[in-house]
């Protein structure tokens, strides 16, 4: 059962900020495989995030819920105020995204 997040303000010493992105029981499962199983965090509008971990540890694909390239078996997404898991074909959310989704080289050889 997917239930709702909605955008957060958090207080930060004397200020409150907007969460901007948040996961709960983000899962996602490839037959019998778990692949990501049940993150949950969330980062500020203030906040510089990194997402770090070994090889295989799940990043590429939470990246891929989070931009609608792949499903989420189950949990929640959320990028500002859409639903990575049903709204993610709007235009509006695909602009608030925009990213470089795989590594571009900077040096030629």
């Amino acid at each position: 059962m997917k239930k709702n997040i909605h955008a957060r303000r958090i207080r930060k010493g004397s200020a409150i900020v907007t969460a901007i992105l948040q996961a709960s029981g983000l899962t996602k499962k490839y037959g019998d495989f778990t692949a990501v199983d049940g993150i949950d965090f969330e980062v500020s509008e203030d906040e510089i995030f990194g997402f770090l971990g070994p090889n295989g540890a799940g990043k590429t694909t939470t990246i891929n819920m989070l931009t609608g390239a792949a499903k989420i078996t189950s949990g929640l997404a959320k990028v500002s105020d859409f639903n990575c898991d049903r709204q993610i074909k709007k235009a509006s959310l695909k602009k608030l995204i925009n990213g470089i989704r795989r590594p571009v080289p900077f040096f030629s050889v």
